[in-house]
């Protein structure tokens, strides 16, 4: 319901609104009532990620797709931004032991969330 490229990343206090604002309720999901130094990290890490994000996909670096991957990684992105940063990454890399990387890492992501018999 959320767009990892603009409100799911955004923190929590702003994604609070727009969920109440559009559809009415306030979440309480896991990461909607983090606290403490969680709280902090999960803020922390959304920052970087729409920092990131201020620019155009294509406009990073392989460096910078894989440090925004990463960091969508621990604060659990729809799957559809996960595999469109994967399938960036894979293009614009050269090296084909790069490429094999990037091949064997959308293979985890696949069976991670679609199970090994997909």
């Amino acid at each position: 319901y959320m767009s990892a490229a603009t409100e799911g990343s955004e923190i929590r206090k702003r994604r609070q609104a727009y969920l109440r604002d559009l559809y009415g309720f306030q979440c309480i999901c896991k990461l909607c009532t983090l606290q403490g130094e969680e709280f902090e990290l999960d803020e922390q890490i959304r920052e970087e990620i729409k920092e990131l994000q201020s620019n155009s996909l294509d406009d990073l670096d392989i460096n910078e797709l894989d440090t925004l991957l990463r960091l969508c990684n621990l604060v659990l992105p729809k799957t559809s931004y996960i595999l469109e940063l994967t399938e960036m990454l894979y293009k614009k890399t050269m090296c084909q032991a790069d490429k094999f990387f990037q091949s064997v890492r959308g293979l985890n992501m696949a069976i991670h969330y679609h199970g090994v018999n997909s």
